[in-house]
């Protein structure tokens, strides 16, 4: 995976995780506005697949046995 690549992963990631706070900001109406943000849940899934991607991307091709993945974690 190029360093591009990933960064774009981690990118996606983090505003999947922002998208699911913002959720979660507006479900306990901390923030008021008459704009409801009704992503949350697909939210959640693009996070999880993405990161079950790299978790697979990576015990396959850098982290070949239990050791080096445990150590890495």
């Amino acid at each position: 995976m190029t360093k591009c690549t990933s960064l774009y992963l981690d990118a996606t990631r983090f505003l999947a995780a922002m998208a699911v706070l913002v959720y979660h900001f507006y479900s306990m109406e901390v923030i008021d506005t008459a704009i409801r943000f009704n992503f949350g849940g697909e939210a959640v899934m693009v996070f999880f697949v993405i990161s079950g991607f790299v978790i697979a991307y990576v015990t396959d091709n850098r982290e070949n046995n239990w050791r080096t993945y445990s150590i890495s974690r």
